[in-house]
């Protein structure tokens, strides 16, 4: 073999360095964890909202009396639990996982609207009036104290 045929061989420059690749995993990697933490810790399950009574009315339907403020709505848990004894009206239609009126609240709830629940009515405490309307528990229902006057209404149970 005849070295001074042979072609000389340029070796290329690397692509990124040892020090850019450090860079670039010491960001993406907490970044790729951080992202896996945040999605796998996000709540799936009911959320509860309770009445706090601060809004302008009595009314169900005004956000200001629900703690987180908003309605609730359908993955929420609703509960009367004594952070306010100011009474409730249910004014508008509502359908929500769950109504727990804990034996603390000594408030009344009247029902001016129809009542879908996903899960369960549970009460030990204060009082509810029922209205005109069907009430439709698609769980069980519980009453360990408390007043519960039925609606005029259907009033169906399952569960």
């Amino acid at each position: 073999m005849n070295l001074t045929s042979m072609k000389s061989t340029k070796f290329r420059e690397p692509i990124a360095s040892s020090k850019s690749i450090a860079l670039v995993s010491s960001i993406l990697i907490p970044g790729i964890v951080l992202g896996i933490f945040f999605l796998s810790s996000h709540k799936t399950s009911a959320d509860a909202r309770t009445w706090n009574s601060n809004g302008t009315s009595s009314n169900w339907s005004d956000p200001g009396n629900w703690m987180p403020i908003g309605i609730p709505q359908s993955t929420d848990t609703v509960l009367f639990n004594g952070t306010s004894t100011n009474p409730a009206t249910i004014d508008i239609d509502i359908n929500v996982r769950d109504i727990q009126i804990n034996a603390t609240y000594t408030g009344t709830i009247t029902q001016q609207a129809a009542i879908t629940l996903i899960n369960t009515f549970t009460q030990a405490g204060g009082t509810f009036m029922g209205g005109g309307q069907n009430i439709d528990v698609n769980g069980g229902f519980s009453m360990t104290g408390g007043t519960f006057k039925s609606t005029s209404g259907t009033l169906f149970v399952s569960g």
